[in-house]
């Protein structure tokens, strides 16, 4: 679907409440209304609701989305709680990281998942800025290109069987393996064992 229509599609259903009213009609909104409450009723004949239900479908893998006086997926009634679930699944699913305001972790799990989700995000970050700015700035294709060179079984014809939770997950397995051949092959040429810190890539990243 390329990758620009992947990002708007994981934008749309991460859109709040208050960007879709003004602040006046945000104040009386109920707290039990969504964000879909208001794309469905309010913008049912905008492209907005279109595009909305279109990026549910995609995410939910169904076209069965039916918005009457509730959202309703697969003939099952979606409750504001339940939706909030589903968001949680896409985001972790994709690599999103919630605001420190909207995650509440229930569990140790959870709140590890968190963790390694911020921990890989930095990682990519720092690879993006080690790599230049401006247009050397590192992009998905780039990231794809380079996993396919160098991660084992991934190559150009199954790399996009992988969802975005798996391609980050590989990708930066794939980083702690190199960086530990980096250290091994440093010391081996008399490097400072002080000044190498050395973790194993069959370990936690």
């Amino acid at each position: 679907m390329g990758y620009d229509d992947y990002n708007n599609n994981l934008s749309l259903l991460s859109i709040k409440k208050d960007q879709l009213v003004s602040p006046e009609l945000f104040d009386s909104i109920p707290s039990d209304v969504e964000a879909y409450d208001i794309i469905y009723e309010l913008y049912k004949d905008d492209d907005l609701c279109k595009a909305f239900n279109n990026s549910l479908s995609f995410f939910c893998k169904t076209e069965n989305i039916v918005y009457d006086n509730g959202l309703y997926i697969e003939g099952i009634k979606v409750d504001s709680g339940c939706y909030k679930d589903i968001l949680k699944v896409i985001h972790t699913q994709n690599g999103i990281v919630l605001n420190e305001d909207d995650f509440n972790p229930k569990s140790e799990r959870v709140k590890k998942l968190r963790e390694k989700q911020l921990e890989n995000r930095k990682k990519i970050q720092k690879l993006k800025k080690d790599s230049g700015n401006g247009s050397d700035l590192l992009t998905f294709f780039d990231l794809v290109s380079i996993i396919c060179s160098n991660a084992n079984g991934i190559n150009v014809f199954n790399v996009f069987d992988l969802n975005m939770f798996q391609f980050n997950d590989q990708f930066n397995r794939m980083k702690l393996l190199n960086d530990y051949e980096t250290s091994i092959q440093s010391l081996l040429h008399g490097a400072d064992p002080k000044n190498i810190e050395i973790k194993h890539w069959i370990s936690k990243s």
